[in-house]
C-alpha cells in the first residue's frame, strides 16, 4: 500500500506505538535545535512520534525552508515530509 499523505499524528498513538524510537527523537531535536536555533521565527516541535519544524513566523520563509531540509538531510534513519509552512518526519 502506498501513502498519499500524512496528516498530523492524533489517532496514531497506540499501545504498540508509545515504545517510540525515544533516541532518535532526542537526536533529531537536539541537532536541529543547534542548526536552526540563529533563523527567527523558526522552532522545533516535538509530536511525540514525529517532529516539526515550524516557520510560519520567519521572515524569510524561503531561506528558512532550505535550511530546515539541509538539515534534515544529516539526520539517521528519517522520512522528511513537507506541509504548510512546516516540515514534519519520522
Amino acid at each position: 500500500m502506498q501513502v498519499a499523505r500524512v496528516i498530523g499524528n492524533h489517532g496514531a498513538e497506540t499501545e504498540a506505538t508509545t515504545r517510540k524510537p525515544q533516541r532518535w527523537l532526542e537526536q533529531w531535536k537536539t541537532s536541529l535545535e543547534l542548526e536552526l536555533d540563529a533563523l527567527p521565527g523558526v522552532w522545533v516541535e516535538d509530536k511525540g512520534l514525529s517532529m516539526a519544524v515550524h516557520y510560519r513566523q520567519s521572515p524569510q520563509k524561503t531561506e528558512a525552508r532550505r535550511r530546515i531540509l539541509a538539515a534534515t538531510r544529516n539526520l539517521e534513519h528519517v522520512r522528511v515530509v513537507g506541509g504548510k509552512q512546516v516540515v514534519t518526519w519520522w
